[in-house]
């Protein structure tokens, strides 16, 4: 999953294009992070262990 970018989780960025400031766009977690974070591409996926790492 080399180059994942913004809009891989929160989705469209236009909005956040036209005004920075504006909020870039929630994401619905942990169901969100699961789309990629499967058994498949992420075995040993733990979603509090993650999402430490990355909150922002």
């Amino acid at each position: 999953m080399t180059d994942v970018q913004c809009e891989a989780c929160h989705g469209p960025a236009a909005e956040h294009i036209k005004d920075p400031k504006a909020s870039y766009g929630a994401m619905e977690t942990p169901r969100a992070c699961r789309g990629c974070h499967d058994p498949q591409n992420s075995a040993a996926f733990d979603y509090t262990t993650y999402w430490a790492q990355i909150a922002h």
